[in-house]
């Protein structure tokens, strides 16, 4: 241990979670409607162009 290191004591540093989950976002919940209503859309459009396309 060096004489010249100070030994006063550090400031707690409030930790942050550096992680969270998309899901808890606005952002991430808009997303995910986005998805779920153009998969369900892709789904309707695909239906009704093969039923168009029997006849």
């Amino acid at each position: 241990m060096s004489k010249n290191k100070s030994n006063k004591p550090k400031q707690k540093i409030e930790k942050k979670p550096s992680y969270k989950n998309p899901i808890d976002t606005i952002w991430g919940k808009t997303l995910v409607w986005i998805l779920i209503i153009a998969m369900l859309g892709a789904i309707v459009i695909g239906a009704i162009y093969a039923l168009l396309s029997l006849f």
